[in-house]
């Protein structure tokens, strides 16, 4: 097992998932949406393909992904630390936004949507849902619920002030939109040297929370009242692990994937060894 998987729970944490996935199976309201042939998508014999709603294809995946990453920062189990400036760059956009009712997800596009939109940047990264569960009066997407398709990246070969005037350029010009007021379409934070595994780690993850929006009230220096949003969690509910299932039940974890500059070659290494001889193609 590669050491960025074994030092950070991510086994133990990606399995449970998969076991809730699989409770919920049976107990949901909603159970009755799940066919046969839905429960053998998430069985450990469908590992090799690389499904996005398989916890154990998670695995496999996060495995080849891990590897790759410590070869490229030269990390191993007994040199943890980064020797150059890494950082973890998230973006959201609302034209990657759909309901939670089953469809296809049209993944390429969303794909399109969410690169970077810088040249020359080097990065790697996975394309996940945030499943806001209530949407308040307000917010930039009209509905009461909807699920946010958004991306993760580890970005490395930049300094830190340079990175973050892309995003803040990104932000000022809303090359992407959020869902709602106060919260970033674009973010990046530096990880700290000791970080990374765990960083990585979140970034591979299967959904585990749902989001709820909620409006605040602000006063300005000038004395005037500017409303935003703010958003908090809370543990997926069995129903809602059921919906983004049925959303991502299509979804292979190399469609979700993105990478740029020195990631791209990366991720085809990733890919080839984590299909293995299995390979869908």
């Amino acid at each position: 097992m590669n050491w960025m998987l074994k030092t950070t729970g991510y086994v133990q944490a990606e399995l449970r998932l998969g076991y809730l996935l699989r409770r919920s199976f049976d107990e949901a309201r909603n159970r009755q949406t799940v066919r046969l042939w839905h429960r053998k998508l998430a069985h450990r014999s469908f590992a090799r393909y690389l499904l996005a709603c398989n916890s154990y294809g998670r695995l496999l995946w996060a495995g080849a992904y891990c590897a790759e990453l410590s070869e490229c920062f030269d990390l191993d189990e007994d040199d943890r630390l980064l020797d150059e400036s890494v950082h973890l760059l998230t973006i959201t956009d609302t034209a990657c936004c759909t309901t939670d009712e089953s469809q296809e997800i049209p993944i390429r596009r969303f794909r399109e949507r969410l690169r970077p939109r810088a040249a020359g940047l080097n990065y790697i990264g996975m394309i996940e849902p945030a499943y806001y569960v209530n949407v308040c009066k307000g917010a930039r997407y009209k509905g009461r619920r909807v699920v946010s398709w958004h991306a993760h990246y580890i970005v490395w070969g930049i300094g830190s002030v340079r990175l973050a005037t892309l995003v803040a350029g990104w932000n000022e010009k809303e090359v992407y939109r959020s869902v709602a007021d106060g919260i970033p379409a674009a973010h990046c934070v530096v990880i700290r040297p000791a970080d990374l595994p765990h960083t990585v780690c979140y970034t591979l993850k299967s959904p585990t929370h749902g989001y709820r929006l909620r409006k605040i009230e602000r006063i300005t220096e000038d004395g005037e009242i500017v409303f935003g949003f703010k958003q908090r969690k809370q543990t997926l509910r069995k129903g809602e692990r059921i919906r983004l299932f049925h959303l991502m039940k299509n979804l292979y974890l190399d469609q979700m994937a993105l990478a740029g500059g020195q990631g791209v070659a990366m991720l085809r290494r990733v890919k080839k060894a984590a299909l293995g001889p299995h390979s869908r193609f």
